[in-house]
């Protein structure tokens, strides 16, 4: 071989090399599948197909032309329930995300909210919760995604039927257009039923943390004293800022209890005395 078919046979393998792959392209991956993921089945032509059919009798095409079709409609059944059951998981997680946000409001921005440690606990698990459905949702949407290349015979095969020269030939030809249309169906149906599968995990996983997120609530609410119990010394005709802020004492300033020292000037004339 001589040095220029050596560095034209070295440039066509440069070409025809794959790119290597990212550092992030698993990533891309997960978060955006690719439109059409590569055939696990009849990964080849119609063309290649063909010959490798061959020429059988009529009977057999006949038969092999039913099978085709089947497959080809089976694969459309799965992706079809598989974005039905999407779409059902879609209502349920934008249900869950309403109610989950609309209590952790509720709780964290009430008149009286939890102490740090539980307004820590509390918040980080209506975060994490938050954030598993906004997943799930996401696993749910790319299922229903419409970018997805369906594949089906051209219509365009048409005219390449009319050249046949037997009518075995033409079902030949659109059996083995079905299988390989079916063969690239296949691989996003299982796509789609996989994304079901991760939207149905993450969202098992949210409910689960919600469950947790609910029991620190319910411990929360019965370690935190009850209001009845602080405002037992508070009278309904004294009801100053003094019992909302801890005073216990009739007609105190704000702040002190009944046992610490009141200078004479800040005594109401309501007769408060100082306790020692």
């Amino acid at each position: 071989m001589s040095a220029e078919e050596a560095e034209s046979d070295s440039e066509t393998r440069d070409l025809g090399a794959a790119p290597a792959p990212g550092r992030w392209d698993p990533l891309r991956a997960w978060v955006r599948p690719p439109p059409s993921p590569a055939p696990l089945r009849f990964a080849t032509t119609s063309e290649a197909l063909l010959e490798e059919l061959g020429d059988p009798n009529p009977e057999v095409t006949d038969e092999l032309l039913l099978e085709a079709q089947a497959a080809y409609d089976e694969a459309a059944e799965r992706a079809e329930s598989a974005e039905r059951r999407a779409t059902t998981i879609q209502g349920s997680i934008a249900i869950a995300a309403s109610l989950t946000l609309a209590g952790g409001s509720l709780l964290l921005n009430g008149e009286t909210p939890p102490s740090r440690p539980w307004s820590v606990l509390i918040s980080t698990g209506f975060a994490l919760t938050v954030v598993l459905l906004a997943v799930a949702a996401w696993r749910a949407f790319l299922v229903t995604w419409p970018r997805f290349l369906w594949a089906s015979p051209a219509v365009l095969d048409v005219q390449k039927h009319a050249r046949e020269v037997s009518v075995n030939r033409v079902k030949l030809q659109r059996t083995a257009d079905l299988l390989v249309s079916y063969g690239r169906n296949d691989s996003i149906a299982r796509l789609k039923l996989a994304l079901l599968g991760q939207a149905v995990r993450w969202l098992m996983a949210a409910l689960g943390l919600l469950a947790v997120v609910a029991v620190m609530v319910a411990a929360y609410a019965i370690d935190r004293p009850s209001s009845k119990h602080r405002a037992t010394h508070c009278h309904p005709p004294m009801k100053t800022d003094a019992c909302r802020l801890g005073g216990r004492g009739r007609g105190l300033p704000p702040g002190r209890g009944a046992g610490d020292h009141v200078p004479p000037a800040q005594i109401g004339r309501s007769g408060a005395r100082t306790h020692t």
